[in-house]
């Protein structure tokens, strides 16, 4: 069964397209590349990304739940959204304990300035 990652791969490999119509420019700008080759490297890349949004489709269909429900915590699903809240809320924690523990530390040091 795939999971979310091959998933990602799934729409990396759809992104392919970009440096292959990209080389398709160099060819035609940078050689004598026929009409009737022209239109067989687009019939190509036709069929190919065509099968390719397709199994990319298959994959997301199969994994009905992959996006919404593909973390756990302590043995209970939770969405992506509410993963990050819980991060968020543990780094916003983390930077006031921070600075309070700074600013006592500041605190003592100005008074123990202060009684020499």
């Amino acid at each position: 069964m795939k999971d979310r990652f091959d998933f990602e791969q799934d729409i990396y490999n759809c992104w392919h397209i970009i440096d292959d119509l990209q080389q398709l420019y160099k060819m035609i700008l940078n050689k004598n590349t026929s009409t009737e080759d022209i239109a067989n490297i687009l019939l190509g890349l036709q069929t190919l990304y065509n099968d390719r949004f397709l199994q990319l489709m298959d994959d997301f269909e199969m994994e009905e739940n992959l996006m919404t429900t593909d973390l756990k915590l302590k043995g209970i699903e939770i969405d992506f959204e509410t993963a990050d809240n819980i991060i968020r809320a543990s780094m916003l924690n983390q930077y006031h304990d921070i600075k309070r523990k700074l600013k006592i530390k500041k605190m003592s040091n100005l008074h123990k300035n202060i009684k020499k």
